[in-house]
């Protein structure tokens, strides 16, 4: 079972002021995506926000799917540490070898995500690279996702102010 933050509010508050859910693919999201995959040199990448039911992924490559509940979400856990979550083979840790998408053919085995946060409103978001086989862990892989994690942008408006 998926334990909540003490600060899930706060947290969520935060993330409906970026006004950023159910929105289209934009191109600096994009960027990150693709600059996550050459420079990790892994198939899948991922820029996505964790909802109160769902995890949304705003920007992707080398999956299909748009959503996930947020029980059968990795990043679910992600979002409740300042640390980068690093699991090598996802069918080898308990937290994660029944989801679905780890039985899934082809699965996804490795996962290493980074929770993007704001100094006073907790973690909106996150990246994360993932791979269909298992992922040696690299001290460059968590250095990557600790210099990445930080959100230095305000929230989003949906009409300018006049």
């Amino acid at each position: 079972m998926l334990q909540i933050r003490s600060d899930e509010n706060a947290r969520l508050a935060a993330l409906a002021s970026y006004d950023i859910l159910n929105t289209e693919v934009e191109l600096p999201f994009d960027r990150i995506v693709r600059l996550v995959r050459k420079l990790l040199d892994v198939p899948m990448a991922t820029v996505s926000f964790v909802d109160e039911d769902r995890q949304w992924f705003k920007a992707k490559r080398g999956i299909a799917m748009q959503k996930a509940e947020r029980k059968a979400a990795i990043c679910g856990h992600t979002i409740r540490s300042r640390e980068p979550l690093v699991v090598a083979d996802l069918r080898k840790n308990p937290r994660f070898a029944d989801l679905p998408h780890i039985r899934a053919k082809p699965p996804i085995l490795s996962y290493l995500g980074a929770a993007a946060w704001q100094k006073s409103k907790g973690a909106p978001g996150w990246r994360r690279p993932l791979r269909r086989f298992p992922l040696p862990p690299r001290p460059a892989h968590r250095r990557c996702a600790r210099r990445g994690r930080r959100v230095r942008s305000r929230p989003r408006r949906s009409s300018p102010t006049p």
